[in-house]
């Protein structure tokens, strides 16, 4: 089979589980999810790993980490710090691509990449602050690094301004988004929307992110 007719089937793998994952969310089914969530990022790593020029470590480290992340918080409270350990070294890794990416540098552009990132983790950490006892500095620490991804590809696409960079930017908001919504599920106000909304942006966040890699390679 050519690569390209392979990774293609892997995509749809990917669809298809996240598309099973989401109906076990959302209908309550726990055995699915255990089945279909760490299948998310096995059926991406195959389709990266298939349809790349250069199969990026980093890359590829940042998606073994998302997926021992997805393992660990299928446990929502006995492994939930392996959890966010987990994608702590998945956001550190994004933000070492992105920078090993950039070709150019401007502090007024960073500047204005910062504010609404820092905005963001104020208002989030001054949400959650009552509520985290124990964990306010743990939390802090991750939504800072999720804040300097944020802000990492905001600058990017600033000093860029191509399609590999607004989709790079899409999903890294996406990503916050996620992250943000286990926080506020967990820590804040639980509502029967946000598992499935959690689970939506981290899927399509994970594939813009793949997508925005293999433009790069290709450019």
């Amino acid at each position: 089979m050519k690569p390209e007719s392979l990774g293609n089937t892997f995509v749809w793998i990917y669809f298809v589980v996240t598309a099973l994952d989401l109906i076990g969310v959302g209908l309550d089914m726990e055995w699915l999810v255990r089945i279909c969530k760490p299948l998310m990022m096995t059926s991406l790593m195959a389709f990266y790993w298939v349809v790349s020029s250069r199969r990026s470590k980093l890359y590829l480290g940042a998606l073994f980490f998302s997926l021992l992340g997805d393992i660990f918080l299928l446990d929502k409270e006995g492994m939930f710090l392996l959890g966010i350990g987990a994608f702590l070294i998945t956001q550190i890794l994004f933000i070492v691509l992105v920078l090993k990416r950039s070709s150019a540098f401007s502090i007024p552009k960073l500047i204005l990449s910062a504010i609404p990132f820092l905005i963001y983790l104020v208002l989030l950490m001054q949400t959650l602050a009552p509520t985290l006892e124990d964990l306010f500095y743990p939390v802090l620490i991750y939504g800072s690094v999720i804040s300097l991804f944020g802000i990492t590809a905001m600058n990017y696409h600033l000093n860029h301004r191509n399609a590999s960079s607004r989709i790079l930017l899409a999903g890294a908001i996406l990503f916050i988004m996620s992250d943000s919504m286990i926080a506020l599920n967990k820590f804040y106000s639980p509502h029967m929307i946000y598992p499935v909304a959690i689970m939506l942006t981290y899927a399509l966040a994970q594939y813009l992110i793949c997508h925005s890699m293999l433009i790069e390679e290709r450019s």
